[in-house]
């Protein structure tokens, strides 16, 4: 592997060379950003702490600006490199020391995304204005009230503090890459610039990925989704959705360069996009192409329209007869995905028009949403018992409505779906208006080219978007916005370029004192946002090992790890949950060695955890409920054992038979047989495929002495489990029921029937 390494390293620096061989800087920039730190070069310790040098690099450029009175040039060379080095590094850096491989994506986008926005705003103050540029105006006043929706919908909310950092951060990192390039980008240098970056990030996944379908994969999570690709993306469906926007620019470099590299290039994305085996990704990747053939032939292919639009119109077609076939074949494979998406639709919808009343009244829940990112607070106690037996597990649940739309509309009501459409309405508007002047006639230039590139990656991304969420994602949500951000520059016309809409303000010596303390504050907020991404990054470190502990039962190392975790990442909800689980374990351990007082202590902190953590942080958490019955119950509570589990039956999982069994076991400890008849038989009635639900009811039955009742339970087992040592497990138990009923020959025919 070390072999394949090396020959892989050799080859990426010799892509990033083609790639930048007329900019000697990007190049460089390149192998220090991306290429030494994915090799681990350095001991990783470049990867750790790429974060801190992307905030250095803004801080020092701002204060150098200031101290040399060069404050625009410096901030705007700083935009300029920034932009393209987080699109870069988001795409390509993961670790796996974290208990996220994606943590460190997530640390890069709440690092570079707010510093790009604060150098940025430092650029605007020393101009003296925040006027757009005269052609680009259109495209402000949308993404500004998309942004306003976030921090409305951010002020009403319930949990501040569990959806800050996934929810309004992001968008306004996302919005501020968005108005950065928008306001400071033009449609030559700096667009080339982004395109050389993403596609040689690009060139780095997918020759990754190619190497992960081929087994030759030297990380520890190779094989972590069978023979599905994933590359540097740690999940096959963000690796698509990302491939899904990249695609088309690639297509087009290739067509417009006609160099054979570019040509490997959209290779290996289809090859790629293929062994995704993600539906999503296929259909983006199909309504891209679609795009692309489209504009092709309307605004920029010159021959006779009435052939180009029956080649187009074939084309299209057959994009789209061997994607649904392949989406068909794919769903037959694999029918849990678009049945789980169907139930999941449906409870989206149902929490949309009947709201909670403790989240959100009716009206407020359609007009203003029930609050940024607040989905997975409310979604488990709308989640259909369907979706139980979909996945066939309790202890998670998806954070997401996968689809984008009605999530938006879910989280900031019908007036922040409108807002975004409005948004998407108005690029994609003035996108296309621009091609239609050319159509007329009008000078065709390669950055038109481009500019049909970019709509159609982005339009193939919002398909994807109708099964997923993975715009709101950090791998492809800030290049989606920085995307945006390049089809308003795109669609300026060129012979406006320098028609910017702002007034010549006098050139000051120095800044004001107002304007220095202002940046300085700026600069700060820099500085601490980094501080505060970096504790999340190293909470996460801390958190992977405190299961590592946890799983070997040393217990008060797990505890310490949690307790940093919860110090440098105050909403983490794992990292209260799974300390409560491990009181609860604990308090196991002391009951069943007779040490009551130490039992008394560990209950004491998981109620403690559970209820003024856990609870109050996600009312309903995965399994929360279950978990304090299973607390009260070891600890002889068995009242509020009873009301945790009907709690967790009632509100969140009829399904899970466990909780079946603990109420069934309870009311036999209490001599209640009925009751405890009727739950086990429940359990045996929802998961006939588990030998729990028949080994417990009969064992019932045993002690009911319904003799009759547990054999015909036993050998139920025998006939229906699936798993042959289940099989023989339900055998040995009727075996045994035969010996203590002298049946002894029984007992023998039925182990020499199943040995």
């Amino acid at each position: 592997m070390e072999g394949i390494q090396f020959i892989f390293g050799i080859i990426c620096v010799g892509a990033a060379y083609t790639f930048f061989r007329r900019s000697m800087t990007d190049f460089l920039l390149f192998l220090l950003f991306v290429i030494i730190p994915f090799f681990r070069i350095f001991d990783g310790a470049l990867l750790r702490n790429i974060h801190i040098i992307i905030t250095v690099a803004g801080v020092v450029g701002g204060l150098l600006g200031l101290l040399f009175n060069k404050l625009e040039e410096y901030t705007l060379l700083l935009l300029k490199y920034l932009i393209p080095v987080a699109l870069a590094t988001i795409a390509i850096h993961f670790f796996l020391e974290t208990y996220d491989s994606a943590q460190i994506k997530i640390t890069l986008l709440e690092t570079a995304g707010p510093i790009v926005l604060i150098v940025w705003i430092i650029r605007r103050i020393k101009i003296g204005n925040f006027i757009p540029p005269t052609t680009r105006r259109y495209a402000v006043l949308p993404a500004v009230l998309f942004l306003a929706s976030g921090l409305i919908s951010f002020a009403f909310s319930q949990f501040k503090l569990e959806t800050f950092e996934p929810g309004l951060l992001r968008r306004i990192a996302y919005i501020g890459v968005y108005l950065a390039v928008v306001y400071e980008y033009d449609r030559e240098t700096d667009f080339r610039r982004v395109a050389n970056w993403v596609l040689a990030s690009c060139f780095v996944a997918t020759a990754y990925g190619f190497i992960q379908y081929m087994g030759w994969d030297w990380h520890v999570w190779a094989g972590a989704f069978g023979r599905r690709v994933f590359s540097t993306f740690g999940n096959p469906n963000f690796f698509g959705a990302w491939l899904v926007l990249v695609f088309p620019l690639a297509v087009v470099q290739a067509l417009i360069t006609k160099k054979w590299y570019y040509f490997l290039l959209v290779f290996l994305i289809l090859f790629n996009s293929i062994h995704t085996y993600t539906m999503g990704c296929w259909l983006g990747i199909a309504a891209s192409i679609a795009a692309l053939v489209i504009l092709g032939v309307l605004y920029l292919i010159k021959g006779n329209p009435r052939l180009l639009k029956r080649i187009a119109g074939g084309i299209v077609f057959s994009i789209f007869i061997i994607t649904i076939s392949g989406v068909i074949v794919m769903s037959m494979r694999r029918p849990r995905s678009i049945t789980f998406r169907l139930f999941t639709w449906g409870s989206t919808m149902k929490m949309i028009s009947e709201p909670i009343p403790d989240f959100a009244s009716p009206a407020r829940a359609f007009l203003m949403g029930h609050g940024i990112e607040s989905f997975n607070l409310v979604y488990p106690s709308y989640r259909r018992p369907e979706i139980f037996h979909l996945e066939r597990k309790h202890n998670t649940q998806t954070d997401h409505a996968h689809n984008e739309y009605m999530e938006v509309f879910f989280d900031e009501g019908f007036i922040g779906l409108v807002v975004f459409i409005w948004f998407l309405s108005m690029i994609f508007y003035a996108a296309l208006k621009r091609l239609s002047m050319i159509g007329m006639g009008g000078v065709k230039f390669i950055d038109e080219y481009y500019l049909v590139a970019l709509i159609a990656g982005t339009m193939g991304l919002l398909v994807h978007a109708g099964l997923d969420v993975n715009p709101r994602f950090v791998s492809s949500g800030y290049i989606m916005w920085a995307f945006f951000g390049l089809i308003v520059v795109q669609s300026t016309p060129l012979k406006q370029l320098n028609q910017n809409g702002r007034k010549k303000e006098k050139d000051i010596k120095y800044p004001g004192i107002m304007q220095i303390l202002t940046i300085i504050i700026l600069l700060a907020v820099g500085i601490r946002q980094t501080s505060l991404a970096h504790g999340r990054f190293i909470a996460n470190k801390h958190h992977n090992q405190a299961i590592a502990f946890s799983r070997r039962r040393m217990w008060d190392q797990a505890i310490h790890h949690y307790k940093i975790v919860q110090e440098k990442h105050p909403a983490f909800i794992m990292a209260y949950y799974f300390e409560g689980n491990v009181y609860n374990d604990r308090l196991s351990e002391a009951m069943r060695e007779g040490n009551r007082q130490q039992a008394r202590m560990f209950y004491d902190k998981a109620i403690d955890t559970y209820s003024n953590k856990v609870r109050a942080m996600y009312p309903n958490y995965v399994q929360l409920h279950f978990q304090e019955g299973m607390l009260h119950m070891r600890y002889g509570d068995m009242d509020e054992a009873i009301r945790s589990f009907r709690r967790y039956l009632n509100i969140v999982d009829p399904v899970y038979t466990h909780t079946y069994y603990r109420l069934g076991e309870i009311y036999a400890r209490r001599n209640e047989i009925k009751m405890a008849r009727l739950y086990m038989e429940e359990a045996l009635r929802r998961k006939p495929w588990e030998i729990d639900a028949y080994m417990n009811l009969a064992n019932l039955y045993r002690v009911m002495g319904e003799i009759n009742l547990a054999e015909k339970t036993y050998r139920a087992g025998t006939e229906t489990l699936q798993e042959e040592e289940e099989k023989i497990q339900a055998a040995r138990q009727l075996a045994q029921l035969y010996r203590e009923t002298g049946r002894e020959e029984e007992a023998r025919a039925i182990l020499e029937e199943f040995n």
